[in-house]
């Protein structure tokens, strides 16, 4: 592929292969606040940080969602 997260590259070329993709209307799912999270602010795309341990965030990535379990991704996913 020739690009990695947080490269706002690889989020590109994965978006260019969804058809009708709007960055407004996804968000990544994530438990790597520098590849995952950082990739999301990087990309304009919304993030959930997966944080089953609760850890606290010492990045500069700021994630639009931190849950604990997969119920409050499921959570989110309904609204």
């Amino acid at each position: 592929m020739g690009a990695h997260k947080p490269s706002t590259d690889f989020f590109v070329k994965i978006t260019n292969q969804v058809h009708d993709f709007h960055p407004s209307s996804a968000f990544i799912i994530g438990d790597s606040l520098t590849a995952d999270i950082q990739g999301g602010n990087n990309a304009g795309i919304d993030s959930v940080w997966f944080n089953p341990r609760n850890l606290v965030n010492k990045t500069p990535a700021v994630p639009t969602y931190q849950v604990k379990n997969y119920e409050e991704i499921l959570k989110i996913l309904s609204k």
